[in-house]
């Protein structure tokens, strides 16, 4: 092992992927993407992804559904994800609404200020666990 604790799911878990930044960068998740579904068939696969990014994996059977990061607003002054439209639930609903057994997330952590927006992102899913 290479220090990292092994977390094992139940066969059926609901699991959010999350990354949220540049199609490129999105692009080079997709291999643990298909290792995930492949040690997973019938877990339940999201992502989390930048409105510009989501597109290239829209259809892609690895995935159960695509949730686009900018359809809600990250408020600068607290951090905290609120709703984009008066229509849209906010994120922490939608996310706490699915049950997500755990989170992934795909991420550079290099600034304080994107570690922050994903720490909430993560704590509004209530999942159990999460890897960073």
């Amino acid at each position: 092992m290479n220090g990292h604790k092994q977390i094992i799911l139940p066969p059926e878990a609901r699991v959010l992927a999350v990354q949220i930044y540049a199609r490129g960068t999105l692009l080079l998740t997709t291999p643990a993407l298909v290792a995930l579904r492949q040690s997973y068939p019938r877990a339940r696969i999201d992502l989390l992804a930048s409105s510009r990014a989501a597109p290239l994996l829209a259809s892609w059977e690895v995935l159960d559904d695509i949730i686009e990061l900018e359809r809600y607003l990250v408020n600068a002054e607290d951090g905290k994800v609120e709703s984009g439209k008066d229509s849209t639930p906010p994120l922490r609903t939608v996310l706490r609404g699915r049950g997500y057994d755990a989170v992934i997330v795909f991420a550079h952590l290099f600034e304080p200020i994107t570690t922050f927006k994903l720490r909430h992102i993560v704590r509004s899913t209530d999942a159990k666990t999460f890897s960073m």
